[in-house]
């Protein structure tokens, strides 16, 4: 699929899910990080998770961090205000941008944040102009996997950093043909193609071809299962009519919330935070 006719359908996907992104994650786009042995609600439980950006990032005022596939600028403002931090969002959809800047100013840290329509595979960023590179949950929506490392490693400055929040797959023959087929639906009707490439052990395989170092795995799936659950809970009745229809493609977030719950507690789906650096 031409690069143009894939952001199409990332679009595409994102503007039928803005609802819902709205209604059911507060405009957040991804899961909470929970503390082991306390309870915490899905918004406590999602600054959690952006802290931890920070963390493996070790942000400070004036970085100057990418924020690769920002959506409506959650993340980003988020870290913004907590250290002060410059973060430059870009996302190919012009709706999720506008929500964004709107955000900001709302917030308060306009001064710290910027927002533009980019495709982050060809940014037309500056070399190594970058203290930090960060995506959250987005890279399964990559085309072209290398060629987002690629543009990474170029706007870099030498021992930047990166730190890359998402999903990983055990090797096909692992799934039964139903579980296979449900991927499939998942991954076709929210155009996460590049979620192919997230292969156990391939991702490292993948940074390292593009020239980082200090690569660095850390599989946190455990971390995330209450949001899973709670998600599975809240599509478990609208599902059971998806299913029924099989209209699994049609509606993807109602078929991986509750699907990628069990696929997750057979250890077929992780959850991991991979972080390295520009030599």
């Amino acid at each position: 699929m031409p690069v143009a006719n894939h952001n199409d359908q990332v679009k595409k996907y994102y503007n039928r899910s803005r609802w819902g992104y709205g209604l059911v994650m507060r405009d957040s786009q991804h899961f909470g990080y929970h503390p082991e042995g306390q309870p915490v609600s899905e918004w406590e439980a999602q600054q959690l998770m952006q802290d931890q950006i920070a963390i493996h990032l070790n942000l400070k005022a004036g970085d100057k961090v990418l924020d690769a596939g920002c959506g409506r600028g959650v993340v980003a403002i988020y870290l913004a205000a907590k250290t002060q931090a410059e973060i430059f969002g870009v996302d190919i959809v012009p709706f999720e941008i506008d929500k964004a800047k709107q955000l900001a100013r709302k917030s308060g840290v306009e001064q710290f944040t910027y927002f533009d329509i980019r495709d982050y595979t060809q940014t037309q960023l500056g070399d190594a102009s970058f203290d930090a590179v960060y995506t959250m949950e987005t890279l399964s929506h990559a085309q072209n996997l290398d060629a987002a490392l690629g543009e990474f490693w170029r706007v870099l400055k030498k021992q930047g950093r990166c730190v890359f929040f998402e999903y990983t797959l055990e090797p096909e023959a692992q799934f039964s043909p139903y579980e296979q087929q449900v991927l499939e639906a998942v991954i076709e009707g929210s155009s996460m193609t590049g979620l192919w490439d997230f292969r156990v052990g391939n991702f490292e395989k993948k940074l390292a071809k593009a020239g980082f170092t200090q690569i660095t795995n850390t599989d946190i799936s455990w971390r995330i299962e209450p949001s899973l659950r709670r998600l599975r809970n809240w599509a478990y009745l609208p599902y059971a009519l998806v299913k029924l229809c099989s209209r699994q493609k049609a509606f993807p977030n109602l078929t991986a919330a509750v699907e990628f719950h069990k696929l997750g507690h057979k250890g077929l789906v992780h959850y991991n935070i991979f972080s390295a650096q520009k030599a």
